[in-house]
């Protein structure tokens, strides 16, 4: 059961240390951009929105998030989640930055890549860790809050489609509640998920794609059983987004909807036991400060959850320290040189070969994990191998 309960909570408020995990969902008009912070105040910043976002997000964030994100994660490289990115950051400061690490990402993307290396910003890609292949990268943020990089998982698994059904899928966990972003993610991205039998039962969902009809299938809201929901879109936009399919599915299975075209800026804390959300605009009737009060109890399990997942890759996010909006941290890869291209893609070899492949060319898929060498950019690869014929990379 989900209570509506008026409580004296301040939107706009500072996360301080109360000990819960704050979720801000900022109203960035057709867009995404969704910032984390832990009860140890890392924080993770989620796109950037589009271009006419900027001033907006750069006075906003640092309200919530003082001196620099520990992390920024950048869902796929389309307008509506880079747009504002680079003059953010600039302004903002960041430690690292998570790429998709997909190939040919436009001019746009290549132009962050470049800005970002000329910032100091320590560039990470998703990917498995080579001496447990099979489990998830995980994200620890300190507090009890910890993320896991659900998709992709290249080049120990393929690509899906095009760059939305590729995008970075994410689950943050606190306590007895998570939270469930799955960026622009597709219908194939979603049955993926499902085959793999992840843990996606989420007490809050980020709707995929803005509300795009084709995406949140019903299969997909049954797996996850979120509680409640948001979705990041602007009013009148092209596409007509959320579809009514969306909106009737989400009903369907009993979710409540938040929307920053009618919301605001959506604002939802955890303390490990429910979320309470607030929003920046009330509908009708609603007293100042109520919020809606979503308990992880009131969820039925429609079939056992497989075990947390313990092993694998562990990035954490308390082993750095910005300076001058800086990076000043221990390196996890090897970032990409002055002078190269500035396109980060994952590009494979197999040890003791004398060729690198793009980590979707089928000869690099079967390589075992425990034998790749992986590459963040072109230059650091051809000084030491040659393109392969078959994928010219």
């Amino acid at each position: 059961m989900v209570l509506a309960l008026p409580l004296l909570t301040c939107l706009l408020a500072m996360p301080s240390t109360d000990g819960k995990l704050h979720v801000y969902f900022f109203d960035v008009g057709h867009g995404d951009a969704t910032l984390l912070v832990s009860p140890a105040g890392r924080t993770v910043l989620i796109d950037a929105g589009p271009t006419s976002a900027a001033s907006h997000l750069k006075l906003r964030v640092p309200q919530l998030a003082k001196g620099g994100l520990d992390l920024v994660v950048l869902t796929h490289a389309g307008d509506e989640h880079l747009g504002a990115m680079a003059e953010l950051l600039e302004a903002v400061g960041a430690r690292r930055f998570l790429d998709p690490g997909l190939r040919d990402q436009g001019e746009p993307h290549a132009l962050l890549m470049q800005r970002l290396q000329d910032l100091g910003v320590q560039i990470v890609l998703p990917v498995p860790d080579r001496d447990a292949p099979g489990e998830l990268l995980r994200i620890d943020m300190g507090g009890g809050v910890e993320l896991e990089v659900l998709w992709p998982r290249a080049p120990v698994e393929s690509l899906l489609g095009g760059p939305k059904a590729n995008a970075v899928v994410l689950r943050a966990t606190y306590g007895e509640t998570s939270l469930l972003l799955m960026g622009d993610a597709q219908p194939e991205t979603e049955e993926y998920l499902l085959k793999r039998r992840y843990a996606l039962q989420s007490t809050l969902l980020k709707v995929s794609d803005h509300g795009a009809g084709s995406s949140s299938t019903l299969p997909f809201l049954v797996g996850a059983r979120p509680l409640a929901a948001v979705i990041s879109v602007g009013p009148g936009n092209p596409s007509g987004a959320p579809a009514r399919s969306v909106l009737q599915r989400l009903s369907q299975v009993g979710v409540k909807v938040f929307r920053t075209d009618l919301d605001g800026e959506v604002h939802a804390a955890s303390d490990g036991k429910r979320f309470e959300v607030v929003t920046e605009r009330l509908p009708a009737g609603e007293r100042v400060g109520a919020a809606w009060t979503f308990p992880i109890a009131a969820v039925v399990a429609a079939q056992p959850l497989p075990p947390p997942r313990r092993t694998g890759k562990v990035i954490k996010l308390d082993d750095a320290a910005p300076v001058k909006g800086k990076v000043v941290a221990k390196a996890t890869i090897k970032k990409a040189p002055r002078g190269d291209d500035g396109v980060i893609a994952l590009l494979i070899a197999k040890k003791g070969d004398k060729f690198f492949h793009y980590a979707d060319c089928p000869a690099a898929r079967k390589i075992n994990p425990k034998e790749m060498v992986v590459f963040t950019s072109r230059t650091e690869a051809t000084r030491k191998l040659k393109p392969a014929s078959d994928c010219s990379p």
